[in-house]
């Protein structure tokens, strides 16, 4: 056992792609445990989602960049969120550190704290991926969607001015919010339709392997922001210009030792993707969920299996009860805005079981809390203990039904709205609000 120990201090990726895995196989197990009994499958996949991985990880910053970049030139939009770190992030988020730093916690704009609690993971991926993918449609939108993309060159920006302390403070700092390693800036040179561009990138760092983190510059003031003042994605940009920005070579390779991402990883028996072409045609593993719809054959029954599934904390399946759109690959991002939605619904439902008269937002020097306090008092580890108590019908409008919904928690009788809609395969909830009867989303009373 000691030798295993020493071995997994000295290979950061052994240990990054065994926690990894043992993340993605407790998603796995948990959604088979809400599933043991039930022959409802609550995933659903487009083609491009079913394809086979080619990589499980890629060990250089300025590679996982090409592997995005190589993705955008491809309009692969699976490809580009598959080198994005989604399941990392809402894994790891300190969300306490994130409400600390900005002195407020907003429930409409703060990640919800799934580096703590696994009821709130689903909702983090979600929100996570809908970023990404409106991040992937920007880019093709400056870049223009029949557009020629060819990568010229990707390197570091300003490695030199990363390798100084206070850089490299800043980025222990900033990837401490996250639970990542590392982070750290990269710009490209790229050529579309015969013009050249620059565009920034952040790339992060989770036991070993890097991904996406940010479009844009996290650390610097970007190439973008000093020369146009905008929030580009890409701006014009020549080689000479692009040179001012990248430091020399010896810099460049001090720093790349700094980040230890040189060295091949030979116990895991998987070779580095180091040239420029390596990572261009590969495809990491997928690393996110879409729901699939679960139908009641009455409201009624539809609203007390939504329960019984957050009582016995199956996230992921209570997900599947709300109503969404037929998933195909010309639909995916309303599929994914959707499935958004309802799991921020369900994200204000617990805010409002477990902390009730929690504000919008919460300002931390106002309420004389600290971002540890904030975070404790939405666990969700007592939610197990709520009990549904049945519903009442008070509306109908065409196919769909509002109720209120009656619970108990902790010794309190609580209701709160939903609204379900009917179709020809059963009842799916619309909303954890009532209009008629004047409660809120997720709002308790």
């Amino acid at each position: 056992m000691k030798r295993i120990r020493q071995l997994l201090a000295k290979n950061s990726l052994i240990t990054g792609t065994i926690l990894l895995c043992l993340i993605m196989l407790g998603v796995v197990l948990y959604m088979w445990r809400q599933d043991k009994n039930q022959k409802v499958d609550i995933t659903v996949q487009t083609e491009a989602m079913e394809r086979e991985s080619t990589i499980d990880s890629i060990t250089d910053p300025i590679e996982a960049a090409r592997y995005i970049l190589s993705a955008y030139a491809d309009s692969d939009m699976d490809k580009m969120l598959r080198g994005c770190a989604i399941t990392e992030r809402a894994a790891k988020v300190s969300t306490e550190k994130i409400v600390e730093e900005e002195g407020c916690f907003s429930v409409d704009t703060t990640l919800p704290p799934s580096g703590q609690y696994w009821e709130y993971v689903p909702a983090a991926q979600t929100i996570l991926l809908q970023e990404y993918e409106d991040l992937y449609e920007a880019f093709l939108e400056e870049a223009g969607r029949n557009a020629e993309i060819n990568v010229l060159r990707v390197d570091y920006y300003e490695a030199a001015e990363q390798k100084k302390a206070d850089a490299v403070r800043a980025a222990k700092q900033r990837s401490e919010f996250w639970g990542a390693e590392y982070l750290t800036d990269v710009i490209a040179l790229l050529e579309i339709d015969g013009e050249t561009y620059a565009t920034d990138l952040c790339m992060v760092k989770y036991w070993g392997t890097w991904k996406l983190f940010a479009q844009g510059t996290e650390l610097f003031t970007g190439a973008a922001d000093s020369e146009n003042g905008t929030d580009a994605l890409l701006y014009q940009m020549d080689a000479t210009d692009y040179r001012k920005l990248v430091s020399s070579q010896s810099q460049t390779e001090a720093y790349r030792e700094q980040l230890q991402v040189d060295t091949a990883d030979e116990e895991s028996g998987k070779e580095d993707k180091e040239t420029e072409d390596s990572v261009e045609e590969e495809l990491l593993p997928l690393n996110y969920t879409l729901y699939d719809r679960i139908y009641g054959t009455t409201a009624e029954e539809t609203i007390e299996k939504f329960y019984l599934a957050i009582k016995k904390r199956q996230v992921n399946r209570a997900i599947c009860y709300s109503s969404n759109t037929t998933l195909d690959s010309e639909n995916i991002g309303t599929f994914v805005e959707r499935q958004k939605d309802f799991c921020m619904q369900m994200v204000k439902m617990y805010y409002h079981i477990v902390f009730r008269e929690i504000p919008d937002v919460l300002y931390l020097e106002e309420a004389g809390m600290t971002g540890n306090e904030v975070v404790s008092w939405l666990s969700t580890e007592e939610i197990r203990y709520i009990k549904y108590e049945g519903c009442e019908w008070i509306n109908e409008n065409g196919n769909t039904a509002e109720y209120l919904v009656f619970l108990q928690y902790n010794g309190e009788h609580l209701i709160m709205g939903c609204t379900l809609e009917e179709t020809e395969n059963g009842w799916s909830i619309l909303s954890l609000s009532s209009e008629t009867a004047g409660y809120g989303i997720g709002e308790i009373r």
